[in-house]
C-alpha cells in the first residue's frame, strides 16, 4: 500500500506468514531495494512489544477518532505516542512510564 501511494519505506518487518514470504511479495520489495526483516520462525513473542503498542494505538486512538485528513491523524497519533511514553503509567513497568523505566540510571554498586 505504501508503494502504491508513492511512499517507500527503508525496511519492512513482518512475521513469516505466507503472504509476507511469497515470492511475489519478496520480489517487489527487492525490486524497490527495501530491506526485509522477519520475526523468528515460530517465535510469536519476538514482536510482542510492538504488537502491544499497536494495540494501544488502535483501541485508545484510532478506533475513537474520525480524522479529516492525514495531517490531523499524524498530529493526533504523535500526541498519543508522547502520552504513551511520557505520561501514561504501565502496570508491567511497576506503574512507571516507558520513558521513566528506560532512562533510569542504575546506581553504581561499587560506591557507598
Amino acid at each position: 500500500m505504501a508503494l502504491e501511494v508513492g511512499r517507500k519505506p527503508e525496511i519492512i518487518h513482518s512475521d513469516q506468514g505466507c503472504k509476507f514470504t511469497s515470492s511475489g511479495f519478496v520480489a517487489r520489495l527487492q525490486a524497490e531495494a527495501i530491506k526485509i526483516s522477519w520475526s523468528g520462525r515460530k517465535s510469536c513473542y519476538d514482536n510482542i512489544l510492538v504488537e502491544r503498542l499497536w494495540g494501544t494505538l488502535k483501541y485508545e486512538e484510532g478506533y475513537l477518532r474520525a480524522y479529516s485528513d492525514g495531517w490531523e491523524a499524524e498530529i493526533s497519533l504523535a500526541r498519543c505516542l508522547w502520552k504513551y511514553y511520557n505520561v501514561r503509567p504501565h502496570s508491567s513497568l511497576r506503574g512507571r512510564t516507558p520513558n521513566e523505566d528506560y532512562t533510569e540510571i542504575e546506581p553504581c554498586s561499587s560506591h557507598p
